[in-house]
């Protein structure tokens, strides 16, 4: 009888020890992003970033130290079921990926240069899901910067995009 209350005194104790920074739940942040069509319904999803990084309609995610800024924006908008999303037509410069997010597979179109001069050197990065009653969209813009900083931050990036769950449009108000 003792050895069981031992037991169960030693997962209590280990029960109430703190968690571990890296163990403890990440943040995350619901937004209801209304359609760009009124009355059409609105795209709610939850991101994997803390509430205050975003708004209604943008995300702000930071850059890796020694970037020429502290952070870029990741705009989202929703669109119509069946609307353009101009991902179909893609400008010579630019490539897809196939990323998997929240159950499906995605296609992220990258740009090097596109936007700003040559010497800007900057990259985009555009995304869509394509899915139940309207589109989710993003973008945004990356400055130019070393090659590992560029790769830390489009895999930063690509992670948030990941982390993406939709959830089931409601008509927006």
């Amino acid at each position: 009888m003792s050895g069981s209350v031992r037991c169960w005194g030693l997962l209590a104790g280990i029960l109430a020890w703190p968690l571990h920074p890296a163990l403890a739940a990440a943040p995350e942040v619901t937004l209801t992003i209304p359609n760009m069509l009124d009355g059409q319904a609105a795209c709610v999803v939850t991101l994997p970033l803390a509430p205050e990084q975003c708004t209604a309609r943008s995300c702000e995610l930071p850059l890796p130290k020694g970037s020429p800024q502290a952070s870029h924006v990741l705009h989202l908008s929703c669109l119509p079921s069946g609307s353009a999303t101009g991902i179909e037509r893609p400008p010579p410069e630019a490539w897809e990926e196939s990323v998997f997010a929240d159950g499906q597979n995605i296609n992220i179109l990258m740009m090097d240069g596109y936007r700003g001069t040559p010497e800007e050197g900057m990259r985009s990065i555009d995304f869509c899901f394509i899915r139940m009653k309207a589109y989710l969209c993003g973008a945004t813009t990356l400055p130019r910067m070393g090659a590992r900083q560029q790769r830390a931050a489009v895999a930063a990036a690509k992670k948030v995009i990941k982390g993406i769950k939709l959830r089931e449009p409601r008509a927006h108000d």
